[in-house]
């Protein structure tokens, strides 16, 4: 099965999968097709996963399952290990808690203050400054990764949905402008053949074909310019509405000249078109 199918079964995200097959953990079939590597997974490893986010909820941590699954033999020992470490963390933090019930935080001035009258229990405490788990800060720094991932996945989807309404607009200020062909006595079955086939490969996410667009409406905007002077170079007055439609005209077709060659959100959307996202 596909890593998505994994995902939906174990509750775990694409990265954390990765993550575990990294290292060692789980080892899907690796096929290559088409010069490409694809991992498939199958029941065992399902369960792999699922008992390695099982024991993980549980703290230990990834070297701990490493060793408990290439040496069964060493499960009891690990346990033990583990058992001991956190009958002292409970010790510990006991002790701590029973001083700061003890001590009246109000008279406290300063941290040296706080560290002195601790001096007495921390003495016999262990430093995590010298005593890291690095396979833990490891562990953390991934989930920090992960989350990281998950937050740039959710901002790059807000983007591509805003880019596909985008396209969709454009798509219509097109039709539109070719509908309008009807009434000025302008239509051509030609151009709007071309018109709706590019508005089709647009919003399919051929890259090429959003430049052309681009081109085209920009011209148009020159052709806007140049029809406005020589509106304006006419002694008669001319009509409000003739105004009104200018302007609409003028703005919806700048705008889709502006969108589709500075929008970030229509690059996603047509990247992701165009790569099966």
């Amino acid at each position: 099965m596909k890593i998505k199918e994994v995902c939906d079964r174990t509750g775990l995200t694409e990265r954390a999968v990765r993550f575990y097959v990294a290292k060692g953990l789980v080892s899907p079939e690796l096929i290559v097709r088409n010069d490409r590597e694809y991992r498939e997974y199958s029941r065992e490893d399902v369960q792999a996963l699922r008992d390695v986010s099982d024991l993980r909820k549980l703290s230990f941590s990834i070297e701990e399952i490493l060793t408990m699954q290439n040496s069964p033999e060493r499960i009891a020992e690990v346990l033990s290990v583990r058992r001991g470490e956190l009958a002292q963390e409970a010790k510990d933090r006991e002790r701590i808690l029973q001083s700061l019930n003890r001590m009246d935080g109000s008279s406290v001035q300063n941290v040296h203050q706080l560290a002195a009258q601790f001096r007495a229990v921390s003495a016999s405490l262990p430093n995590p400054d010298v005593t890291l788990r690095f396979d833990r800060l490891e562990d953390l720094e991934a989930e920090e990764k992960e989350r990281a991932y998950q937050s740039f996945l959710e901002r790059q989807r807000r983007l591509s949905e805003t880019g596909e309404k985008l396209v969709i607009a454009i798509i219509a200020a097109q039709l539109v402008s070719v509908v309008l062909t009807l009434f000025t006595g302008s239509f051509s079955l030609l151009g709007s053949a071309l018109t709706a086939a590019c508005c089709v490969a647009l919003y399919r996410g051929v890259s090429w074909v959003r430049y052309v667009m681009a081109g085209l409406n920009l011209l148009s905007v020159f052709a806007f310019l140049f029809l406005l002077v020589e509106a304006v170079s006419l002694a008669e007055a001319l009509p409000l509405w003739f105004w009104l439609l200018f302007a609409a005209l003028f703005g919806i077709t700048a705008a889709q000249c502006g969108l589709l060659f500075f929008s970030r959100a229509v690059s996603e959307f047509m990247y992701g078109q165009s790569s099966g996202r």
